[in-house]
């Protein structure tokens, strides 16, 4: 794979995630993320932004997932523990009165936009509420 040496060269060119962390890796950038996320550490790294000045977007090191009991409208998508899990799912079947839910991809690109936003005001009765327009 060519290292690309300026945004022009990087922005011509469809990247596979797994490209990304290679890239990133001798940049020495974070490593960790979605591919948007990625994306936007290597940009700013051919912008002129030092590595040592770009860091991970969201650390959810210190948060764990939230239970069950954890979970309502008004609980932030972004930086509050909540991910698309066993206790999220049986969430969602309880509130939309079904005996078996599926996280729709609808969803994960509604959350993944939030977290490339930096959105943390959005719920997930936000989302429930994009989910149905």
């Amino acid at each position: 794979m060519k290292i690309p040496n300026t945004l022009s060269e990087f922005t011509q060119k469809y990247y596979y995630k797994t490209e990304l962390i290679k890239l990133c890796r001798q940049y020495k950038l974070p490593t960790k993320g979605t591919k948007a996320e990625l994306n936007l550490y290597i940009t700013k790294y051919l912008k002129g932004v030092p590595s040592s000045k770009i860091k991970l977007i969201r650390n959810n090191r210190n948060r764990h997932p939230l239970q069950y009991s954890e979970i309502n409208l008004d609980t932030k998508l972004i930086n509050s523990g909540f991910c698309f899990n066993n206790a999220a799912r049986q969430w969602f079947a309880n509130y939309f009165g079904v005996e078996k839910f599926s996280f729709s991809k609808k969803m994960a690109i509604i959350k993944r936009k939030a977290e490339a936003e930096h959105d943390t005001e959005i719920t997930v009765g936000d989302l429930i509420h994009q989910m149905e327009s």
